[in-house]
């Protein structure tokens, strides 16, 4: 009854300030605990301790009756489990970048300007680097990893992986590593670089 009165309370004051007009017929709540509790009386009248014993051994019996019509039940368990065995395959990418090595924080920076350019050329583009996931293109980043990937292949800066849909570019590392900052020879790998990769947007 207390938590009845603390509801009423908080519908009469949100009522006065305005906040809530509901009304509350205190005799609809009060009702169904009154209900529930005859219900729960029926519970300890179903056992009966002064039967004889071979009454309940008979009992017993009617009780291993639907134990056998339980068994059926365990086939929609079955049927349950069945759905999770189908595992979903991963999304496949539209361009994928390897790198030889692990890129440095300059090196990452500058993948995700090309990212992020490559997006406003095809906003809906799925892009991968170093993830073992199929994908329609690859732009291998530098010679070694054209190594890992295609050991016996031979390919230069711009050129395609024969037989495979793979290009070979620069590494933005090599390009802040062989190259002065800022100067004409670094502006001509980074714009070699993005046209490579250009190619191979195109070939999605």
């Amino acid at each position: 009854m207390d938590i009845f009165d603390q509801i009423l309370e908080n519908l009469e004051l949100e009522r006065e300030l305005g906040t809530r007009t509901v009304e509350i017929d205190r005799a609809l709540l009060v009702p169904p605990t009154v209900e529930k509790a005859p219900k729960a009386k029926p519970a300890p009248k179903a056992a009966v301790p002064n039967s004889p014993a071979p009454v309940p051994q008979t009992e017993t019996r009617k009780v291993q009756v639907p134990q056998t019509t339980q068994a059926p039940q365990s086939s929609p368990q079955a049927a349950d489990s069945a759905p999770a065995a189908p595992k979903p395959s991963g999304p496949l990418c539209d361009i994928a970048f390897f790198t030889g090595r692990p890129l440095s924080p300059a090196g990452t920076e500058a993948m995700e300007k090309i990212f992020a350019a490559i997006r406003k050329i095809k906003s809906d583009v799925v892009i991968c680097l170093n993830e073992e996931r199929k994908a329609k293109v690859y732009v291998l980043l530098g010679s070694d990893a054209l190594k890992q990937r295609y050991p016996t292949a031979k390919a230069v800066r711009g050129g395609w992986v024969d037989g495979a849909p793979a290009m070979m570019t620069f590494s933005p590392d090599f390009i802040f590593s062989h190259f002065q900052e800022g100067s004409p020879r670094m502006r001509d790998a980074k714009m070699d670089m993005w046209n490579d990769i250009k190619s191979a947007v195109a070939r999605i």
